[in-house]
This record gives C-alpha cells, structure tokens and sequence, in this order.
C-alpha cells in the first residue's frame, strides 16, 4: 500500500530523468550498484551516486573554494 507522499512520487516518476543520492559508505563501488539496482526497480533514470560529502561541498558552495566538515557516526572534511 503506497501513502500520499508515494502516490505523489508515482504520478510524476515519468519525468524524472536523474536521481542523485549522496550517502555515507558510497564511495564504494559495491554500494552505488546496490543503489542503483533499488532505484532501477522503481524507474530506469540516469543515477548519480556518490559519498555524502560530495553533497555537502555542492551544498555549501558559492564560487570560492570551501572547507566543507560533515560530522555523523564518523566526521570527514575536504578543500572544495
């Protein structure tokens, strides 16, 4: 049984052409395929997955390089 927020998804899930997850643990290869297997059972898209600290650095980007820290089980930071 799907709830409202799924019925919404669905009547638009033809129009997604991308989907970009960002997650801990997807800087392995392994990972990413398992992702996009899951999201190949809802809808055949261009997928884009990769570590959450990439989405962090596209977050707080503005033009000029950034220090970028994420901090959760574990911590990370990068130059971006």
């Amino acid at each position: 049984m799907y709830t409202n927020s799924s019925n919404s998804l669905i009547s638009v899930r033809n129009s997604i052409t991308k989907i970009f997850f960002y997650s801990s643990g997807c800087g392995v290869r392994k990972n990413c395929e398992t992702i996009e297997e899951e999201v190949g059972r809802f809808h055949q898209c261009r997928d884009h997955c990769k570590e959450d600290l990439y989405a962090a650095a596209y977050a707080a980007y503005n033009g000029k390089p950034t220090i970028v820290c994420i901090l959760g089980t574990g911590s990370n930071s990068c130059y971006f």
